[in-house]
Parts: C-alpha cells; structure tokens; sequence
C-alpha cells in the first residue's frame, strides 16, 4: 500500500511540474485531455450593389494554442473539407457552421482557413475555388496578394475546457478584405481584423434608423463600430491602394428594412463585451462612399445581450462626444 502512495505522490510531483514548467496547455497535450470547439462563422456585407455572392471555398482549418510557436499551427482534426461558403449569406448576425471539433483543451490564440484560391501574378484556374458572382450571372476569381500558403487568420483568445465545449464565431469581414484592383482583378486581402468570438462573451448592438432622407448622390447607411476611443479623423479618408475606408473598424452592417414594420434597421452582432463608437457612413447605389453622417458614442455592449441604441438622423452629433 506505502508503494502505491508513494507512486501517486510521485505521479503528482510530475503532474505539477508539467503544469509549472509548460502550462496547462502543455499538461492537457501530454496527457490527452480534450474538450469540444463549435466554430462558425459571419461576415460583413460588401458594398458593392452589382455583387451577389462571394464565395469561398475552405480545404482545412488549421489551429495556434498559446503553448506553440510563434508560426507553427496544427490542422483542426474531425473538420471534413473542402467546404464552400457564400459570404453574402452570412451577414446581419447570420452564420453557418464550421464543425464541432474536438481539441486538445487549453487556450487557443488563432484560426487560419487554407483556401483553394490562386495568388497575384498567377492565372486563375479554370474553376476558381474562390470567386465573386454578380447581378447579371457573371463570375470573377479571387486572387489572394501573396503567401497563399499562409491562409487566412482569425485573432483572439478563447479556452477548450477538459470535457467540456466552447461556442465560437469567427468574422471574415470581407468588406475590409475585397479590393477591386486597378487592372480589374480581386482580391481577398488578409488583414489584422479577422475576430474570433466567444458567443457567451459577446453582445449585440441593434436599434431603428428615423428621419434618414438618402442625399442628393446618397442611396443607404453602413453602421461602423469602433472600441471605445479608436476612432481617428483618418479613417473615412481615401484608401490607399488595396486598402478599405474605416480600417479599424470593428464590424459593420448595412442598414435594411424590418419586413414586418417598415422601419429601417440596423443590427451590430457578435461584439466582444466593452464600450463602442459607431460611425454612420452614407453610401450611393453603386455602393460608393459618399460621407459620415455622424456619430454614437459610448454604446455599452453585455455578454449575451441585445444593447437597443435608436438612431434618430435629424439630431445625430456630427462629432464623437
């Protein structure tokens, strides 16, 4: 009996010293330990109004834990691939999922998804995995800058409990990544912005539009949310080449009408708790910037919560308070 004690006390020693020297990460890999990811995913509508469909087409998901190296990632096990997403579906706090995984619990710091999609500089194949359809039926393939072997990275922390399950979306935003290059091409440029959200530490911003009249050259609205106190007076600048307006926004959507009252809605989903900014921004029919309209500040976002913040446009401030 005082052999098998002093085996536990030892086996407990070096369980401890794992925990010490590597981190629980490292502790539930060694052991086996596992929990269960549900991923899914969202986007951000285009602005484009002739473009119907952005469609992307996902060989593997592949996975950092705070435990790897910098650029080392491993492929998320149990995802069957490839798989072919519209992103034009996925807006106003709509998704689809990407698979219900199991992990190796502990903490996860990035998702990047291999797409079938050709780099600059390179002809497209004949049946593009990734590519653009607009109005009249008409195709374009999407061409990614470079580093096609990189894939397409979401940030942000989230924890693989041991037995247990994490519910998280990802955000593609493709209204920052879609650029129409000046020899007519498009490309799907990777940014910084790509989120991952933990669904139970996530809110949502909605509310109605009144007084807006479109102006002369104006057609509709695109609601921007920033964390509190990023908003700089660069933001609705003319881009730069293969750059967007309103770069550090946090997501946006456009606003739309509620079928069942007539009234113009607008719907910010999937935000991490904390305070936002929105920028409204109006837009012609060719989904072209016209100006920013102005501003609402100080929007408090709650986990699990539907924040209801009204926009009335005839007494909207023109500067953040």
């Amino acid at each position: 009996m005082k052999r098998w004690i002093k085996l536990g006390i030892y086996v407990g020693i070096a369980v401890s010293l794992v925990f010490a020297f590597s981190g629980c990460n490292a502790v539930s890999s060694v052991l086996g330990l596992s929990g269960t990811a549900k991923i899914a995913i969202t986007d951000s509508p285009v602005d484009a109004s002739n473009v119907k469909g952005v469609y992307i087409k996902v060989d593997s998901v592949e996975f950092h834990r705070s435990d790897m190296a910098k650029d080392e990632f491993e492929e998320m096990p149990g995802f069957v691939g490839p798989k072919v997403y519209n992103l034009m579906d996925l807006t106003n706090g709509n998704s689809d999922m990407v698979g219900d995984l199991t992990l190796t619990a502990g903490r996860y710091t990035q998702i990047r998804f291999m797409l079938d999609m050709p780099e600059v500089g390179k002809q497209a194949p004949a049946t593009p995995g990734c590519y653009i359809e607009f109005s009249d039926g008409t195709t374009e393939p999407l061409f990614v800058p470079s580093g096609s072997k990189s894939g397409f990275k979401f940030t942000g922390s989230f924890d693989v409990p041991i037995n247990g399950s994490v519910d998280i979306t990802v955000d593609f935003d493709v209204r920052k990544s879609l650029v129409k290059r000046s020899d007519g091409t498009y490309i799907l440029k990777p940014t910084t912005m790509h989120r991952i959200v933990v669904n139970d530490q996530s809110g949502d911003i909605k509310g109605t539009v009144v007084n807006y009249t479109p102006s002369a050259t104006g057609d509709y609205l695109i609601i921007y949310a920033y964390e509190d106190g990023t908003w700089n007076d660069t933001e609705d600048d003319p881009p730069a080449v293969d750059e967007t307006r309103f770069p550090n926004a946090v997501t946006s959507c456009k606003i739309f009408t509620d079928e069942t009252t007539g009234d113009l809605m607008y719907k910010l989903s999937f935000l991490a708790v904390g305070v936002y900014d929105l920028a409204v921004a109006e837009y012609d029919s060719t989904g072209a910037y016209v100006t920013t309209k102005g501003f609402v500040g100080d929007v408090k976002v709650e986990s699990k919560t539907k924040t209801v913040e009204n926009i009335d446009m005839a007494t909207l401030p023109t500067t953040l308070p």
